[in-house]
């Protein structure tokens, strides 16, 4: 009974995130802290893996999403390809995408990258210093910002029955005015 219990623990644990990496993650974070709420550019303000400045000049008067993955983590498999397909389909009309890796080496996520090229701004998080700014705990998590650089929706984890859902509120904020 005690060895079901314990199995049945460990399986609802691993589908909630992505499992033995994430303690990795969450263990290095401390405190959880909501994003600032002056805008993604003031917690955000990083250099990107192509050298560009991802600060207040870039996003003002844009739709942001920024989105927290690692190449080991299962959910951000599928969210990636979600988020790249949002980007290529409303870049156009002011959605700025920024994908924020957590991996611990640089390495993993120049790989990843190698074999699945992403067109939006990409930001290694060495130091996990930008995941701590934005109180990230579980990977994928993604934080969407209107216009006017307010914080709109947070998502943890990926759930591929809300993508229609996350294509809405995303349509919603490039039709609102800045």
């Amino acid at each position: 009974m005690t060895r079901v219990l314990l199995l049945t623990v460990l399986v609802l644990a691993a589908a909630a995130g992505c499992g033995a990496a994430q303690r990795n993650l969450l263990s290095s974070l401390g405190a959880p802290r909501a994003a600032d709420a002056r805008g993604p550019s003031a917690v955000l303000d990083a250099t990107d893996e192509a050298g560009q400045r991802v600060d207040d000049a870039r996003v003002r008067g844009k739709v942001v999403l920024v989105d927290f993955w690692a190449s080991w983590c299962q959910p951000c498999q599928h969210s990636i390809p979600f988020y790249r397909r949002m980007y290529e389909r409303f870049r156009t009309k002011g959605l700025v995408v920024v994908g924020v890796n957590v991996d611990d080496g640089r390495e993993e996520m120049v790989n990843y990258l190698q074999m699945h090229p992403l067109p939006f701004a990409i930001v290694w998080d060495a130091e996990k210093a930008l995941s701590g700014r934005f109180g990230v705990m579980q990977l994928p998590t993604s934080f969407l910002f209107d216009r006017r650089g307010r914080l709109r929706k947070t998502r943890t984890g990926f759930d591929p029955e809300e993508l229609r859902a996350v294509e809405d509120e995303i349509r919603l904020l490039l039709s609102e005015s800045p």
